[in-house]
């Protein structure tokens, strides 16, 4: 049964609209681009994705190292201006007699290892690390904490020494970021690690055995360059991990790991190039 519609006084069939007849109206073909079978458009698809993923990870290894970076910053900063109040707090000690028995007083470092301890318990045992702003809060407080800690130590140590040392810092972890880039499988790289962290272990058990023997000195460096070697292989661990494996939801987390072992690096730097006042 054929049905028509009236148009312009005349009678005409309505297959003329739907151009079924000689009169053909072009019509965009969209049953390939609504087709989710096509290869074509699952391919596309998966390019989507893929671009999708590669820069959601992007933007997250940006915001690791811009953490990371900020929390080095105020370390090094505050490890160089304690550096320098201690030096004139020694020339000119009327001006500031109690700035250096702060420095050196136990309660300092027992707040800082409390403060430390309370944080890291507080982001990894109660899951703060996702929740904001409380994941920075607790960063900046185990940030601070670890800073006093280090600071003690720069305190007591040479200005020339401390600069080095910062300066061989950076000159490490930049071989080590790009040691890091040349990882192809993770498995092998373990595999390969296990031999270096096997002889960093050795060194530090003689290095305790003869701690109090004549041989300490020898011994400690030993000890330090086995530390070094630990803790940049840690490093290297840290940065695949941030720029393959680790959630975009773990920042904090990517930051807090990659800094614990950088800063574990760098009091193993210090106990090689510092040296005592």
């Amino acid at each position: 049964m054929s049905s028509s519609i009236e148009f312009g006084g005349h009678i005409r069939p309505n297959n003329f609209i739907l151009g079924t007849n000689n009169l053909q109206y072009p019509q965009e073909n969209n049953v390939d681009q609504e087709n989710p079978h096509n290869p074509e458009n699952q391919n596309r698809g998966l390019i989507n994705d893929k671009q999708f993923e590669l820069e959601e990870r992007v933007g997250f290894i940006r915001k690791v190292y811009g953490i990371l970076f900020t929390q080095l910053g105020f370390t090094f900063t505050l490890c160089l201006y304690c550096k320098i109040r201690f030096c004139l707090t020694i020339i000119l000690a009327s001006y500031d007699p109690y700035f250096g028995a702060v420095v050196r007083h136990p309660a300092s470092m027992i707040l800082a290892i409390i403060g430390l301890i309370g944080s890291l318990c507080a982001m990894l045992v109660f899951q703060m690390t996702r929740k904001v702003p409380q994941n920075y809060i607790m960063l900046g407080l185990f940030t601070f904490s670890q800073t006093i800690l280090v600071a003690s130590i720069t305190a007591y140590l040479t200005p020339r020494s401390v600069v080095l040392s910062i300066l061989a810092f950076g000159f490490i972890t930049f071989m080590l970021y790009l040691g890091a880039l040349q990882i192809k499988s993770f498995e092998n790289f373990l595999a390969s690690s296990f031999l270096m962290l096997f002889v960093a272990l050795i060194l530090e058990i003689l290095s305790i055995v003869f701690f109090f023997s004549d041989y300490s000195q020898p011994m400690m460096l030993l000890y330090s360059a086995a530390g070094i070697i630990i803790y940049g292989t840690y490093v290297i661990i840290d940065m695949y991990l941030i720029a393959k494996r680790l959630d975009v939801e773990d920042y904090i987390l990517g930051a807090l790991t990659l800094y614990v072992d950088l800063m574990s690096l760098f009091i193993h730097i210090l106990r090689i190039l510092g040296s005592k006042k």
